[in-house]
């Protein structure tokens, strides 16, 4: 597992010990500076931050604990390193219950000084890995998620399919997780420890596939200025998937298929023989009986990239799984997001089972994305899901139930977008609106909205 460069940011209005700060740190670090709580929240708004180095006394009676309560709550995961003269017990002990990780002093042992960022960022790196390793593990958890005869039938194949070392073509609809199995498919075989590469063949221009794929040589074509390397090298032994077969150019299926009938290709411009030791995997969401037909595929490749054959079901050929998706992404998307969302209301749950779902499992994790923003805590109302309503007007009794769920889902994003523009200020968005301030509360409270600032 790669680790990059740690990126660290120091909070101190000391600039003698800033500078003598940053040479102790190792030479590959990314280092950042800020010198008040104002700056260091921006910086950490708009930079990529491993550690903090967090001064307790700023200055101008600004208090770092402050800051550090700030930053915890908005990067939790974030490693902070109090910088302190004060040493005293209560301070330490303090900085520690805020969510510290650990303090230096300012003391001018620059041995003491030294170990301390080291053990600082060694507690990063740790911390990397985990976040990699749990991401890794909700990917996988994610990857096929489901108890339908429909899914349990692609995990069998899937792990039928991971024994041996066939070309293996799957096909579905776009949005049904193609490129999921592939991977799943690599994790479970032999050769997990190997890279998996993937090339979104559709994404590619016709100039640039060809090098994507086999690689150059220096000044074979302009702009070749250097030697590249392609995938059908850099997989090594490891799983090369091309996502949307069918879309690389007719001329080029030809080199393809030599590259899977003799296992070797040469570089643009090379003539050396380099051997393919990997493994291949493609995916197509069309028809591929047509595309063989109208000669989009070569007849002959596609019998070489599909020796086994995997098919992908719709979302709504498996409407049983659509409440444990639901459910799952929920709690993914209110935990990445820090939002107290419960679940889903059964209505709600009635309203996305009836939907036919044209752009399968991934429209359905961007609609629980939105539905979750747009949601301030409890469960997600049918209102949370309102480009759906029109779709899943027959999960309504009467005229005036579905009415009622329309009007809210109105009165919902548009006293949000007030309070938003108002900064939460209840009184001013109610004069806009033409409300009292009562009574704009009284819909506020209908509606399932939470204002956090109520203050005339």
């Amino acid at each position: 597992m790669d680790e990059h460069p740690l990126n660290v940011l120091v909070v101190d209005d000391d600039r003698d010990f800033v500078n003598d700060f940053k040479l102790l740190l190792p030479s590959n670090m990314q280092f950042g500076v800020t010198y008040s709580a104002k700056d260091a929240i921006i910086f950490l708004a708009t930079h990529d931050i491993d550690v903090v180095f967090l001064d307790i006394d700023l200055g101008s009676g600004t208090d770092g604990m402050d800051l550090l309560s700030k930053i915890k709550e908005e990067w939790p995961y974030l490693v902070v390193v109090m910088i302190t003269a004060d040493q005293r017990v209560n301070s330490v002990v303090k900085a520690m219950q805020l969510g510290a990780s650990d303090y230096v002093g300012k003391d001018p042992d620059l041995g003491k000084l030294k170990l301390s960022i080291d053990r600082a960022i060694s507690q990063a790196r740790l911390q990397q890995r985990y976040d990699l390793l749990a991401k890794e593990l909700r990917d996988r958890v994610g990857d096929l998620i489901g108890e339908s005869d429909a899914i349990r039938n692609v995990r069998e194949e899937m792990a039928r399919l991971s024994q041996v070392s066939s070309n293996v073509l799957i096909t579905g609809e776009s949005g049904t997780g193609k490129e999921l199995v592939a991977r799943g498919i690599h994790r479970l075989s032999p050769h997990r420890n190997q890279p998996f590469l993937a090339v979104n063949c559709a994404a590619l221009s016709k100039e640039l596939i060809e090098s994507e794929l086999f690689g150059h040589e220096k000044g074979s074509f302009t702009g070749a200025h250097s030697r590249r390397i392609g995938k059908f090298e850099l997989v090594g032994e490891g799983t090369l998937f091309l996502d949307e077969i069918t879309e690389i150019p007719p001329e080029l299926q030809a080199k393809l298929l030599r590259v899977l009938q003799e296992r070797e290709f040469e570089r643009v411009g090379g003539n050396s023989l380099i051997p393919f030791q990997g493994r291949l995997l493609t995916s197509s969401n069309r028809g591929i009986t047509q595309v063989v037909e109208d000669g989009s595929l070569r007849e002959d490749l596609y019998y070489r990239v599909n020796v086994s054959h995997l098919h992908l079901p719709t979302l709504a050929e498996r409407k049983e799984d659509i409440p444990i998706l639901v459910n799952y992404f929920v709690d993914v998307k209110s935990r990445d997001m820090k939002k107290p969302v419960r679940g889903v209301s059964q209505k709600a749950l009635q309203l996305l089972s009836s939907y036919h779902w044209p752009g399968n499992v991934r429209e359905l994790i961007n609609l629980v994305e939105d539905a979750v923003a747009h949601c301030d805590e409890g469960l997600l109302q049918p209102s949370h899901f309102g480009r759906l309503l029109v779709s899943g007007l027959e999960m309504f009794d009467s005229y005036d139930e579905a009415k009622k769920y329309f009007l809210l889902k109105f009165q919902h994003d548009y006293i949000s977008a007030g309070l938003a523009r108002n900064k939460g200020n209840v009184s001013r968005t109610a004069e806009e609106m033409g409300l009292s301030r009562g009574g704009l509360i009284k819909m506020i409270q209908a509606c399932g909205l939470t204002v956090k600032h109520q203050s005339p």
